[in-house]
C-alpha cells in the first residue's frame, strides 16, 4: 500500500500505542480490506501470470512456425522468380535457332547482352545437351565448380538445383539451369545462369523481422548466408529449423522470448481485478492504470524513434490497453506504408520515361563494369553524342516537337546498333553509347548510319521546312590507367564532343 495512502498513517498510530480513535475505525478496516484484497489479487496475478506464461510460449512457438513459412515461402517466390526469367528465354526460338545450329560468336553475344538484364545475375551462357559451353567459360563467369555441375547435367546425373558455389569470394553464387525443347519434345540444350549470394543476403535482410535471425545451409550443411541477429543474454531462444525443397537447403529462424509476450495480458488481469474488488483502491488502480499507460506511450514512442532511424521491418508491439489499440496499429500501418515506399524506390526502373532507352543511373553503373572489362584487356569504346540545333527546336516549334525528335533519335539508336552495345540518354540532348570489340571506323561507319536515319526522319516529318538537327559526337577507347574512374572516362568523351562541336557540329571527333 503507499505509505502516501490515509489508513496507512491510522495503522501507524496504532502500532505505536497511540489512542484509538473510533473515527478511523472505517479507514482502519478499509485498509485490512485492502490488504486482504491485493493479497488475493497477488495469488491471482500469480496463477494467471504462470497459466498465460505458458500459454504465451505456446502462441509464441505457434507464430514463429507461421514466421517461417512466411520467410520460406518468400524465399521460393524469390528463386521461382529467377527460374521464371530462365524459363522464358529458353522459349525463345532464338534460343532454340542457336543451340540447333550452334554459333559460338552469336552465342557468347547473346549471354553477354542479356546477362545485362538479369538482376543479380553473375554469368549467363548457352550450354548445348553434351555440355558444350558456348563462348569463353571465363568471360561468362563460369568457374570450374559450374562446369562439372554442367557436364554431370549432361551425362544423365542428378545435379542440385539450385548449387551454391563459393569458390570465389568475390562471385560467391548460386546456379540455375533451364533446359531447351525442341520441336520434337528433345532437350537440345540448356540456359545456365548463376545468381549473386550477397543480391539473396540482401533480400533475406530486408525481409526478415526486427529480433529474428535467419540462416541458411546447403544439402552438406554448410553456411550459405545468415541475416539478423538477437539478444541471447536475457532470455531463452526459440528456433525453428527444417529442410526446404529448395535445393534440399536447410532454413533456421530463432528469436527470443520477450517480456511483453510474457506480461501483456498479466497486466490486464490485475487491473481488472482491482476495479471489481477495491471500491476504496481506486486511486491506487489509477495509479496502476496510469503507469501502463506511460509504459504504452514509451514503447510507441520507441516505435517512432525506429521509425525515424530508418529501421527495417514494422515494429514489434502490442496494445495492453484497448485506447492504445488504434494508435499502436496506426503506427504498424506507418511503419508497413514506409516499407512499402522503401521498397518501390528501391524497385525505381533505371530505364528513360521518354525514350526507353537507359537512364544515367543506369549509364553510370554500366560504365563502372566497362571500366572493368577494360583493365582486363576488352577493346571497349564509348562514345557520346548530342543533337545540334534541339534548343532552337524547342524554342521555336515547342517541347512536343522537341521530344519527338528525342524519341525518334532513341529509335535510331536502337535500330543501327547491335544487342551487345548500350545506349543511354543521360538528360536533355545528350545521349551516350558503349561499343564491345570494335574500333574507329567502326564507331565512325555507326555514326555515319545515325546521321542517314535520323535526316531521313526530319525530312519525312511535318517539322520544318529543313532538317532542324543535326550530330555531334566524341568517341574514345576506355584506356586502363588514363580512365582510373567514371568521372574521369566522361571528362575524356565529354572533350571528344566538345571538340566536335567546336570544329562546326555535324561530325565525330576520335581521341
Amino acid at each position: 500500500v503507499p505509505k502516501t495512502s490515509p489508513g496507512f498513517h491510522d495503522f501507524a498510530e496504532q502500532r505505536a500505542g497511540k489512542p484509538r480513535n473510533m473515527r478511523r475505525s472505517i479507514a482502519r478496516d478499509t485498509l485490512w480490506f485492502i490488504v486482504l484484497t491485493l493479497s488475493l489479487v497477488l495469488l491471482t496475478v500469480f496463477a494467471t501470470h504462470f497459466v498465460q506464461s505458458s500459454y504465451a510460449k505456446t502462441h509464441f512457438k505457434g507464430k514463429l512456425n507461421t514466421d517461417f513459412d512466411t520467410y520460406e515461402y518468400a524465399l521460393e517466390t524469390h528463386v521461382e522468380f529467377y527460374r521464371s526469367l530462365l524459363k522464358g528465354l529458353a522459349q525463345r526460338q532464338s534460343v532454340k535457332n542457336m543451340l540447333d545450329f550452334p554459333d559460338i560468336d552469336e552465342a557468347f553475344s547473346w549471354a553477354q547482352s542479356y546477362r545485362k538484364l538479369l538482376p543479380g545475375s553473375v554469368g549467363l551462357a548457352l550450354v548445348t545437351s553434351d555440355g558444350e559451353v558456348l563462348g569463353d567459360e571465363r568471360s561468362l563467369y563460369i568457374g570450374p565448380a559450374c562446369s562439372i555441375d554442367i557436364q554431370r547435367l549432361a551425362h544423365g546425373e542428378a545435379v542440385t538445383s539450385p548449387a551454391v558455389h563459393r569458390d570465389n569470394k568475390a562471385l560467391e553464387h548460386f546456379d540455375l539451369m533451364e533446359p531447351v525443347i525442341d520441336q520434337e519434345g528433345a532437350i537440345s540444350g540448356y540456359v545456365f545462369a548463376s545468381f549473386s549470394l550477397s543480391r539473396l543476403s540482401d533480400f533475406t535482410d530486408n525481409l526478415i523481422r526486427d529480433g529474428y535471425r535467419m540462416s541458411l545451409h546447403d544439402v552438406d550443411d554448410k553456411l550459405i548466408i545468415t541475416v539478423g541477429a538477437h539478444d541471447e543474454s536475457d532470455h531463452a531462444v526459440h528456433e525453428v529449423s527444417r529442410r526446404l525443397p529448395l535445393g534440399s537447403w536447410k532454413m533456421t529462424v530463432s528469436t527470443k522470448v520477450t517480456d511483453i509476450l510474457h506480461s501483456a495480458g498479466t497486466l490486464g488481469t490485475a487491473a481488472t481485478l482491482l476495479a471489481i474488488l477495491i471500491g476504496a483502491g481506486v486511486v491506487l488502480l489509477s495509479r496502476r492504470v496510469s503507469s501502463g499507460l506511460v509504459n504504452e506511450i514509451k514503447v510507441i514512442q520507441s516505435a517512432l524513434d525506429g521509425i525515424a532511424d530508418g529501421k527495417d521491418g514494422a515494429p514489434d508491439i502490442r496494445a495492453s490497453f484497448k485506447e492504445t489499440r488504434p494508435v499502436m496499429d496506426a503506427v504498424k500501418e506507418i511503419s508497413y506504408r514506409i516499407q512499402q515506399q522503401k521498397t518501390a524506390l528501391l524497385r525505381l526502373s533505371e530505364t528513360d520515361d521518354l525514350t526507353g532507352l537507359r537512364n544515367r543511373r543506369s549509364w553510370t553503373t554500366e560504365l563502372k563494369k566497362l571500366l572493368a572489362m577494360a583493365d582486363r584487356g576488352n577493346i571497349v569504346h564509348i562514345m557520346a553524342l548530342d543533337l545540334d540545333g534541339f534548343k532552337k527546336v524547342n524554342d521555336s516549334l515547342g517541347h512536343a516537337a522537341g521530344d519527338k525528335l528525342l524519341k525518334q533519335f532513341a529509335a535510331c539508336l536502337t535500330e543501327c546498333t547491335r544487342q551487345s552495345d548500350f545506349a543511354a540518354r543521360i538528360g536533355g540532348d545528350e545521349f551516350m553509347l558503349s561499343m564491345l570489340n570494335s574500333s574507329p571506323d567502326s564507331g565512325e561507319d555507326l555514326f555515319s548510319r545515325l546521321q542517314d536515319c535520323f535526316q531521313k526522319f526530319q525530312a519525312c516529318e511535318d517539322i520544318a521546312d529543313t532538317v532542324v538537327c543535326t550530330l555531334s559526337a566524341g568517341m574514345i577507347q576506355l584506356e586502363p590507367g588514363t580512365d582510373a574512374d567514371v568521372n574521369a572516362a566522361m571528362q575524356r568523351v565529354d572533350a571528344a564532343l566538345y571538340q566536335a562541336k567546336q570544329a562546326g557540329k555535324n561530325r565525330i571527333s576520335i581521341k
